[in-house]
């Protein structure tokens, strides 16, 4: 059977997918990754994430085992079916496109106030 590391790393830049790691073995390639510039999303589904999903740019707990992963993560997905973090980078771009499109409130009333001649 095959592991949700081995299923996800050919669809993703395979050398940063980690699998069967201790919680210091994460902490430590986290910011490694964090050290060269790069923005990881830690996705952890157990007690040994905890510090992970803090500590990186965005964590996402998978089906959380405890409160302490409520409390560690930015995201909770209440399924363990990877796909589900498709959905949330689709969500995210629509998220950014609605912010991006849509006046401030200090624009809206500025529109609204007459003019001074």
């Amino acid at each position: 059977q095959m592991c949700i590391r081995d299923r996800y790393q050919r669809r993703v830049h395979g050398d940063k997918i980690r699998g069967a790691n201790n919680a210091q073995q994460k902490k430590e390639f986290l910011q490694a990754l964090m050290r060269e510039g790069q923005k990881v999303m830690m996705i952890g589904d157990g007690l040994n994430d905890i510090m992970s999903l803090a500590e990186a740019n965005v964590g996402v707990a998978i089906n959380p085992k405890s409160e302490l992963n409520l409390l560690a993560a930015d995201i909770v997905l209440l399924s363990d079916d990877l796909t589900k973090i498709l959905d949330l980078f689709k969500l995210c771009k629509y998220s950014l496109c609605l912010l991006y499109t849509s006046p401030s409130p200090r624009d809206r009333q500025k529109s609204r106030m007459p003019s001074s001649a």
